[in-house]
C-alpha cells in the first residue's frame, strides 16, 4: 500500500472541444486527481468555466471514479463510472441536465506509441470510443516534447437520443442519422517544463469535429497552458 496522493491542475484553454462538442473559445479548467492508499482506486473532479459572454458561458463539471482491475507493467485495465451534472451540445445554448456513463480504460505503456483505448457507455445515449497514440522525447533535465494523436467513434447514438430530436442547430436542421460513426480526431504537441519548481505545460494542435450537418464538419486549432500543483 502507498500513501494518498492529490494532484491539482489548472488549464487555460483556447478552442475547447469536449468530444465532438464545440464548447466555447476561451475557458479555465481546474482538475483534481486523487489516488487512495490502494493505488488501484482513483477519483477525478474536473470543471470548465467559459470566459466569453454569450458563448455557452456556464460551468460544466465531471466526476469520475475508477478501479484498476489489471495493473501491470505492460497493461492497465480500469473500470469505473463518469458523471456529468451538466453538459451541452454545439446547438444554440442547449443544455442537458446530466449524463451518467460506465467507463472502461485500457492502457499499454510499454508498447510502441503507448496506445490507449477509452470506452464510455450510457444506456440511453450509446457508446463513445476513443483511441490515442503518443510518444515523448526527452529534451533536457526539466523538458520534454510530447506528441499525441487520437480519433473517436460513436455507436448507437442519434440526435434524438442526445437531444430529444427536432432541434435546429447553429449550422442548420440536425440530421437524425448523422450522429453515429466517426466523430472527432486530433493531433497535439505538448511541451512540459518547470519554472521555479512549478510544473507547467504548453500545448497546441489541430482537431477535426464532425458536425451534425454536412456543412458543420470543420478543423479547428486548439491550445492550452497547464499549471500543475502536486
Amino acid at each position: 500500500m502507498q500513501g494518498q496522493t492529490t494532484t491539482v491542475y489548472i488549464d487555460a484553454v483556447y478552442n475547447y472541444l469536449w468530444r465532438d462538442y464545440d464548447n466555447g473559445t476561451y475557458s479555465i479548467q481546474p482538475n483534481i486527481e486523487f489516488e487512495g492508499k490502494d493505488p488501484r482506486f482513483s477519483f477525478v473532479f474536473w470543471a470548465s468555466a467559459y470566459l466569453v459572454p454569450g458563448e455557452n458561458n456556464f460551468l460544466e463539471a465531471f466526476f469520475q471514479g475508477s478501479y484498476a482491475l489489471v495493473q501491470r507493467e505492460a497493461v492497465t485495465l480500469s473500470l469505473g463510472a463518469a458523471y456529468y451534472p451538466a453538459f451541452h451540445s454545439d446547438t444554440s445554448s442547449f443544455l442537458r441536465g446530466e449524463l451518467l456513463e460506465a467507463t472502461l480504460f485500457c492502457d499499454f505503456p510499454t508498447v510502441p506509441l503507448q496506445p490507449s483505448l477509452e470506452f464510455y457507455y450510457n444506456w440511453d445515449v450509446g457508446l463513445y470510443q476513443r483511441a490515442t497514440l503518443s510518444h515523448s522525447f526527452t529534451l533536457g533535465k526539466n523538458y520534454s516534447l510530447d506528441l499525441s494523436a487520437y480519433a473517436s467513434f460513436r455507436i448507437g447514438n442519434t440526435v434524438e437520443d442526445m437531444l430529444g430530436g427536432g432541434l435546429a442547430g447553429k449550422d442548420g436542421t440536425l440530421d437524425e442519422d448523422a450522429y453515429d460513426g466517426w466523430r472527432d480526431a486530433g493531433l497535439q504537441v505538448s511541451l512540459p517544463f518547470e519554472v521555479a519548481g512549478l510544473s507547467m505545460g504548453l500545448s497546441g494542435g489541430i482537431r477535426y469535429m464532425a458536425g451534425w450537418t454536412p456543412d458543420a464538419n470543420r478543423w479547428r486549432p486548439a491550445g492550452s497552458l497547464t499549471f500543475n500543483f502536486p
